[in-house]
């Protein structure tokens, strides 16, 4: 019996030096371990969901934000920065996604 098709992994690697990353500097300089520990939040959910894409409709970032802690706005801002900041992307229908880690996911997709 072969294995069920996944579109979707139980696990990420986190590169040890992750927090080094210039990016991942200015997002922490920005919003502190805050804005960090969410932006992991955020790769987490992404890499539970479907083609590693999440819908952003406003119901979701609620229930993120409740999900996260944090205050909905707060999320937002720091969804944008990360946008800004090309750590993901929007795609024209509102999915957040991040290009790193589907580069990263790519073979398990393509088996």
């Amino acid at each position: 019996m072969s294995r069920p098709l996944k579109n979707n992994a139980n696990y990420f690697s986190h590169d040890n030096d992750m927090r080094n990353d210039p990016k991942i500097k200015a997002l922490r300089n920005k919003f502190s371990f805050t804005g960090y520990v969410i932006y992991n939040m955020l790769l987490e959910t992404l890499t539970a969901a479907d083609y590693f894409k999440f819908q952003l409709s406003d119901l979701n970032y609620e229930l993120l934000a409740c999900d996260f802690d944090c205050d909905v706005q707060l999320l937002k801002d720091i969804v944008n920065y990360c946008v800004v900041l090309e750590l993901f992307s929007l795609t024209i229908t509102n999915e957040l996604e991040c290009f790193r880690l589907r580069e990263r996911f790519n073979s398990l997709l393509s088996k």
